[in-house]
């Protein structure tokens, strides 16, 4: 019985890293995309102001 209740914990620990892992590159990728947009813009903008 005690072995199964540490399975079980260690196994919701590990989904839960998992989950974790995953949405945190998910937002990873967004950022440096979002990033990319912002830096375009910027550039765009700068070659206005400097025209």
């Amino acid at each position: 019985m005690e072995v199964q209740l540490k399975e079980l914990i260690d196994k919701i620990k590990s989904d839960g890293v998992n989950v974790a892992e995953s949405k945190s590159a998910e937002i990873l990728k967004n950022a440096e995309a979002k990033s990319q947009e912002i830096i375009e813009k910027a550039k765009k903008e700068a070659a206005q102001i400097v025209a």
